[in-house]
């Protein structure tokens, strides 16, 4: 009798493992096809300088005036 529970623990645990090894990758394979430019190549120093652009015209122009500082930021002092 004990054998029997002994080969009945071997099995689902071998089970456990097989279901736990499928999720796993499955998962991971989830979670880095749903990242949103995994694929696609990314220009870091333009992002960058966008990021700047726009935070320098928020601070130092008033709200009716942004759209002209985003399409001419040099008119404004900023350093980036």
């Amino acid at each position: 009798m004990i054998d029997d529970w002994h080969y009945i623990s071997l099995i689902f645990d071998r089970l456990l493992l097989y279901v736990y090894g499928i999720v796993t990758v499955i998962g991971t394979l989830a979670i880095l096809m749903y990242a949103p430019h995994i694929f696609t190549d990314f220009d870091q120093k333009a992002y960058k300088e966008k990021n700047a652009i726009e935070r320098c015209c928020k601070e130092n122009v008033n709200v009716t005036e942004l759209e002209a500082c985003y399409s001419n930021p040099a008119s404004v002092k900023c350093y980036i």
